[in-house]
């Protein structure tokens, strides 16, 4: 992996997005700004270097994965930011999908630890920083301070 930070997709729509995108930008990350509504205020920020229309995310949910794939796929992209419960669902659902195009981060399907539901998921509602694994196209994970810092 280069030095480079790449692009980083952030989506609309919760109160999270507006904090994250101060975040990124404020360290000189190229941030994109994926959203529904053209009208949306995080479109209107200095910290937001691109901004795409996306179909509805409570609309046609499979239009809205196939938009955030779109963005996923380009090669610019490093990662996606999940601010809504549907963004986080779709990673979860699709891992097949996004994992080849970009690094994201989520809990193992079981946990050891702790029970499992039925469908393999944890029964616990988190599992602890130590057990998450990075998956993507990336071969190294990072620890301690951020990659981009």
């Amino acid at each position: 992996m280069s030095d480079d930070p790449g692009t980083v997709v952030v989506t609309t729509g919760h109160t999270a997005c507006l904090p994250c995108l101060r975040s990124l930008g404020s360290r000189g990350i190229r941030t994109v700004v994926a959203g529904d509504d053209a009208r949306t205020p995080e479109f209107a920020s200095r910290f937001c270097d691109e901004r795409v229309v996306t179909p509805p995310h409570d609309g046609d949910l499979l239009a809205y994965r196939d938009a955030l794939l779109g963005l996923a796929a380009r090669p610019d992209v490093r990662t996606l930011v999940p601010t809504r419960e549907e963004d986080a669902y779709l990673l979860a659902r699709y891992p097949d999908l996004f994992d080849r195009y970009i690094d994201t981060v989520s809990p193992p399907r079981r946990c050891s630890a702790g029970s499992t539901t039925g469908s393999g998921w944890p029964a616990r509602p988190s599992a602890p920083a130590s057990r998450c694994r990075r998956r993507g196209r990336s071969a190294r994970w990072t620890t301690g301070a951020s990659r981009w810092s």
